[in-house]
């Protein structure tokens, strides 16, 4: 018994690295998946790797034939130390070298991770007579538990869930003559959303929903914690991922003018199908009241149709002339602003956004229709133009390495936002680089869509940085088919070999587009390159 406990405890010792290791990175997928069982299996779709990894197998393998090794007991031992020390080891080096995949530490991840270790250790406990067998059966189940884990702590998330939507509903019906304007749509809602709440701050008294609170819980949290007395109006970004979550958003807000931005496939393999992620951005508009406004963008096709059946007051925009309450002419774009003019058919104003990117021209005319509506007037609207800023979620400018400029794209991402910031580039007259992961919940439409961004990429860019492997083949098709070539379009994940790669292209005439969700290690490392 002696022997077996002084062999065992240094196993246990390179499990406990290895574990903890997949503990720190399955509640990191967990998390990015916002705990929701429907994104996580999208996810796992995506990156099967991740649920069966190499040492699964070799796991299985030695699990299934534990019998047979068995007979040889110093053998099987024997592999069972090589397999966890390596991987011990690794664990050891990779948290060295900053590479563990690690959650952001919460108060919830930390209760989660703490229960989640606890149980592993009562289970090494109680397993401990057939330690070794343990081992290789937890090893392939682990998936399974962690899920499990996170599972069993959802049921108090779930209840204190419903008790805080229950008190935001409350609490909103309190405030009579609160005006609350809606926005939704599969791009755009978060800068429309800032170029409203700042205009409709010059006559009233504003409350918006901050950062990435837009889902049913973020919204109610923000009626219970922010909305007082003394608002006017509350501008209400919505996001949903299933049919039904922007109907439950209104529930509880009651808006009275809803603004559709536009609709795409984005988040598609959530839905089902796009007919599901049409009705649910609909709606928004179906829960106006009858005297309520609903507002579209009309350069977007699905708006359109949906426009043409809505039957309470609309107030349409676009960028373009025709026949639109308000709609962009003469669009003047430069690498610092964007200059246009704003018309309506009795009117016209020059407008300026000290902002990046023609894609916002759109988002600012559905605040700016409507702010008219609710009683700013067309020079108040031309003055706050200019001085319009945002934070945290707004694409950013900044100063690299000798100069070069490092554009920080990285808030959101989805296809037509991906376009754009490519557009974008072509302001600038140097070296143009991409640094990117793949796109996400596309469904079916992914290999289409990573093939159309491909192909902007070899259009726009002299170097494309991906760093993430999914639909990689489909973005370097695209890229190729366009004119680049196969060397300037490359998979890297390694921070170090990132560095290197793009060190060169640190010139002042040069620009750097961090796009989408790349890791802030990777961010910080290129965006903070002074």
């Amino acid at each position: 018994m002696l022997n077996y406990l002084y062999f065992t405890i240094p196993i246990l010792f390179f499990w406990l690295l290895h574990i903890f290791r997949r503990t720190a990175f399955w509640l990191y997928f967990w998390q990015l998946k916002e705990y929701r069982l429907d994104r996580f299996f999208d996810g796992l779709r995506e990156s099967r790797n991740i649920l069966f990894p190499k040492i699964s197998f070799l796991a299985l393998f030695l699990f299934l034939f534990s019998a047979v090794f068995l007979k040889v007991s110093f053998l099987f031992e024997g592999l069972i130390f090589a397999l966890y020390g390596f991987f011990g080891a690794y664990s050891l080096y990779l948290i060295l070298k900053s590479k563990w995949r690690l959650p952001k530490f919460t108060k919830k991840i930390v209760l989660l991770l703490g229960f989640s270790m606890a149980l592993e250790g009562f289970l090494v406990f109680y397993f401990f007579p057939v330690f070794f067998r343990f081992l290789l059966g937890f090893e392939i189940l682990f998936p399974i538990f962690i899920s499990f884990c996170v599972g069993l702590w959802q049921i108090p998330t779930v209840l204190t869930k419903k008790w805080i939507i229950k008190k935001a509903k409350e609490k909103r019906k309190k405030f009579k003559n609160l005006i609350v304007v809606g926005i939704t749509g599969s791009y755009g809602k978060t800068s429309a959303k800032e170029f409203l709440a700042q205009i409709l701050s010059l006559k009233y008294r504003v409350l918006k929903t901050e950062g990435n609170n837009n889902t049913e819980i973020g919204v109610a949290k923000t009626v219970l914690g922010k909305l007082n007395s003394r608002h006017q109006i509350f501008v209400c970004e919505m996001a949903a991922y299933r049919r039904g979550e922007i109907k439950a958003i209104c529930d509880i807000v009651c808006p009275k003018i809803g603004i559709l931005t536009g609709i795409s496939e984005q988040h598609i393999s959530l839905f089902g199908n796009f007919k599901n992620i049409i009705n649910t951005k609909y709606e928004l508009i179906t829960s106006l009241p009858e005297d309520g406004i609903a507002i579209f963008n009309m350069a977007n096709k699905e708006c359109q149709k949906l426009a043409q059946r809505t039957v309470i007051k609309k107030r349409l925009y676009s960028t373009g002339e025709g026949d639109f309450d308000i709609f962009a002419g003469n669009i003047q774009e430069t690498k610092d602003f964007v200059e246009f003019d704003l018309e309506t058919a009795e009117r016209k104003e020059k407008i300026k956004l000290n902002i990046f990117g023609r894609k916002n021209i759109e988002n600012f005319l559905g605040a700016a229709v409507c702010a008219l509506s609710l009683g700013i007037t067309f020079p108040q609207i031309k003055k706050i133009a200019p001085k319009i800023k945002f934070s945290g979620t707004a694409i950013k400018k900044i100063k690299g390495k000798n100069g070069a400029s490092v554009i920080d794209d990285s808030y959101s991402q989805n296809p037509d936002g991906v376009l754009s910031a490519l557009n974008y580039l072509k302001n600038y007259s140097g070296k143009k680089i991409i640094l990117m992961p793949c796109l996400i919940e596309l469904g079916k439409s992914s290999p289409s869509w990573h093939k159309i961004i491909g192909r902007k990429i070899g259009e726009v860019c002299d170097l494309a940085i991906i760093i993430t492997p999914y639909y990689f083949k489909e973005l370097k098709f695209g890229a190729m088919e366009a004119g680049m070539e196969k060397n300037r379009i490359v998979f890297l994940q390694d921070l170090k070999e990132i560095s290197k790669k793009i060190k060169k292209y640190f010139k002042k005439e040069n620009v750097i587009l961090i796009e989408g969700r790349v890791p802030e290690k990777i961010k910080f490392q290129i965006a903070n390159s002074k």
